[in-house]
């Protein structure tokens, strides 16, 4: 018995899985779009960080930055008690450069949305690999300085 290609309407995911629901023009400005705002900030975040001015060392309880530390550009948080936290700023993902996101304490890609924890862990794909964490003295500030 011969099974028919024709469709009787019935199957309410049938627009879902045709293979021809695709668009080629307006799939492909879209397309170009996405592809556009992840170079942007492929290059741009990293011309950006590479010119930033704050280090590591001067950033505030509560509060997280792309930063410099020894020459070097990272993602750094201060918590509330002190300690400091230093990881890659490179998404494991594709690599484009994470951002802070201060509202929930986290690391955010801004090309394809991977989140990581101020720890570097993962908390959201796409990206299966934490970011590298560097290794520092977990020193509180010093709240009797002047």
């Amino acid at each position: 018995r011969q099974v028919s290609t024709q469709s009787t309407g019935s199957n309410p995911w049938e627009k879902l899985l045709d293979a021809t629901r695709w668009d080629i023009i307006h799939g492909g400005v879209e397309l170009v779009h996405t592809n556009i705002h992840v170079a942007k900030h492929f290059i741009g975040d990293r011309i950006e960080h590479a010119m930033t001015n704050t280090d590591i060392e001067d950033l505030v309880r509560g509060a997280g930055a792309v930063c410099s530390m020894k020459g070097k550009t990272v993602g750094g948080y201060r918590d509330e008690d002190g300690n400091l936290y230093a990881v890659s700023c490179v998404c494991t993902h594709l690599g484009c450069h994470v951002q802070w996101n201060q509202a929930e304490k986290s690391w955010d890609c801004p090309c394809h949305g991977s989140r990581f924890s101020y720890e570097g862990k993962v908390l959201h794909g796409p990206a299966v690999s934490d970011l590298d964490v560097y290794l520092l003295p977990n020193t509180p500030i010093d709240t009797t300085a002047n």
